[in-house]
Order: C-alpha cells, then sequence, then structure tokens
C-alpha cells in the first residue's frame, strides 16, 4: 500500500494492487446462451480494498486477457463489482453462479459489462478485456470490500462442461486507488 498526500491538502489516497499474477482462474466455461439471467460468471480477479466509508472514491484499472480456442463464435463479457466476500461470484445480485446459483449475491455493480464476440481459431481469437472506472462508494457499504473482475463467456452452441476458454496468466492487471477525503 502507497500513501501519498497532495502538499497543502487534507486528501489522502490509498493505492492498492492484486498480487502478481492476477488471474485467479485459467479458463472460463463457456455454456449455451439463452435470454435472461443465466449467465455463468467466473471471477477472474479481485484485490481487498480495508476500512472503506460512503462517499470514498474509487479510481479502478484493470485488464485480462482470454483465448477462443473452440471452434465456433462465443461472446465474451466482463465488469467491475465491489463485493464483501473473497471467493464465487458474490456481487451479481439476480443472476447465477458458476454451476447451481446456490453462492451468496451480495455487493454492488461498479460498472456495467461490456461485451464483444470473439471468432473460432485463426480468425480473432483474443480478446482483451480493459475496465476501468471511476466509482464513489455508496451509503451503506462500510469496512473490508473487494474490487473484483466477474467474467462470462457464453455462445449459440451447446457445449460439455468442460469446454471453456483459456484465460491468459500473467497478462492482467487489477489496481485501486482509494481517495479518503
Amino acid at each position: 500500500m502507497i500513501k501519498a498526500q497532495l502538499k497543502g491538502s487534507v486528501r489522502k489516497f490509498d493505492y492498492y494492487e492484486a498480487p502478481y499474477p492476477v488471474e485467479l482462474v485459467s479458463t472460463i466455461p463457456a455454456v449455451q446462451y439463452s435470454v435472461g439471467t443465466d449467465r455463468h460468471f467466473r471471477r477472474v480477479a479481485h484485490v481487498l480494498i480495508p476500512d472503506l466509508q460512503p462517499g470514498d472514491l474509487l479510481t479502478i484499472a484493470s485488464h485480462f486477457e482470454i483465448t477462443n480456442d473452440l471452434n465456433t463464435l462465443v461472446e465474451f463479457s466482463a465488469g467491475l463489482v465491489l463485493t464483501p466476500t473473497d471467493s464465487g461470484t458474490a456481487g451479481l445480485e439476480n443472476m447465477n453462479s458458476l454451476s447451481n446459483g446456490t453462492e451468496p449475491a451480495y455487493g454492488k455493480f461498479i460498472t456495467r459489462f461490456p461485451g464483444y464476440n470473439l471468432t473460432q481459431n485463426g480468425k480473432m481469437h483474443h480478446g482483451m478485456m480493459p475496465l476501468n472506472a471511476i466509482y464513489k462508494v455508496p451509503e451503506g457499504v462500510s469496512g473490508s470490500q473487494y474490487v473484483a473482475i466477474m467474467s462470462y463467456v457464453a455462445g449459440l452452441q451447446y457445449w460439455p462442461t468442460s469446454q471453456a476458454v483459456v484465460v491468459e496468466p500473467y497478462c492482467g492487471w487489477l489496481q485501486v486507488k482509494v481517495d479518503r477525503s
């Protein structure tokens, strides 16, 4: 953690960075896409931010990369979530977890979930996801919280559960500056 204070100011900044490599998983399962809330999310990376208070301002910079070696087009999406837990897909209200939807769902969305399509081998099969945000901690949230990257991959084809895209190791980062003014 690095602490900095601007000269002549009472602003206090703390800096947190996920340990390298930031990737918590090596794959993201590819599931059959359907409209609704049945995305199967995977927590890709996170960093713990202690002692948050309502009104704290988070400046977040992050990035990770996947490779689609499946033989079909897939949708790739990810977003940032503020969550009190250190595992699973907590933070995704009204959405299923990786398998059966039994994991807790607490937390707040920091960003929407942008996404795009990745083609099969030999074409555009690498996907990079930069996620950046400035987020004000809302009322009712305090204490230690994780800033987490959540992602999903889906397609029009049905795959056995063993089908997945690769999360490229050593390609990501997750950094958070906290303004506690």
